[in-house]
Order: C-alpha cells, then structure tokens, then sequence
C-alpha cells in the first residue's frame, strides 16, 4: 500500500509521501485504528473520528485526498491539522476545498476534504 505519489516539477524538496499501512498517532496522542488496508483505507479514532485517504488520479498525476469527518459535528480546527500532520510531510502543500453548491458531493454532514496540491504555493 506505500504507494510513492506524483513530484511536480520544480518542487524545491522531493514531495513524496505514502498512505500510512497501520494505525496512526495524531499529534495529540489519539490513535487512528487501521479498519480497511486497502485503497481506499480506512481509519477510525475517538470520538468517532473516521479517516479515508485514496490516491486519486488528476491530471495533474496521483494526489493523496484524505476526508475526515466525526458523526454529530464539525472537526475541529486541532483534529484537522492533526490528520493532515499526520497524512502528509510538512513539505507538502495540502489544501481544502469548498466547491460551489453544485459540485458539492458529500455523503455526510460532518466531513471535510484534504487534497495534496500539484505545485508547490511559492509563499516563501
């Protein structure tokens, strides 16, 4: 499952990560339980805290999109940070996105959408 992911030209470091293949510590010391070990995978945390990360292709190669959603509310800003911290290195820029209406898709109130971006910001 350590899939490598696509390296935008350009990009100052390698931008290289992989969907973690077992349980993951937040940086807050939760642990996310591996349920699913395949792609898409799937963990679950406490407080009902559920991860999925796919690597999806774009056209702009295969990108890491990673959804986190508790089940009676919105993640907190902590809990968000903590999943991305977790899923992608600190070189990758990671962004989330709130699509117009009719592209809005979700399935579950409570989710929020990670997405590795394919260049790099340039906010250096």
């Amino acid at each position: 499952m350590n899939t490598g992911l696509w390296t935008p030209p350009g990009a100052r470091s390698p931008r290289v990560t992989t969907v973690p293949s077992g349980n993951v510590r937040l940086s807050d010391g939760r642990v996310l339980r591996l349920v699913q070990a395949e792609i898409p995978a799937v963990w679950a945390g406490p407080g009902t805290l559920r991860v999925i990360a796919t690597l999806d292709d774009t056209p702009h190669g295969q990108l890491l999109h990673v959804s986190l959603s508790l089940r009676g509310r919105n993640p907190d800003w902590e809990t968000i940070r903590a999943v991305r911290d977790a899923f992608y290195p600190d070189t990758i820029d990671v962004m989330m996105v709130l699509p117009r209406a009719e592209d809005y898709v979700n399935l579950h109130a409570h989710t929020f959408h990670l997405w590795q971006t394919p260049t790099t910001w340039g906010l250096r």
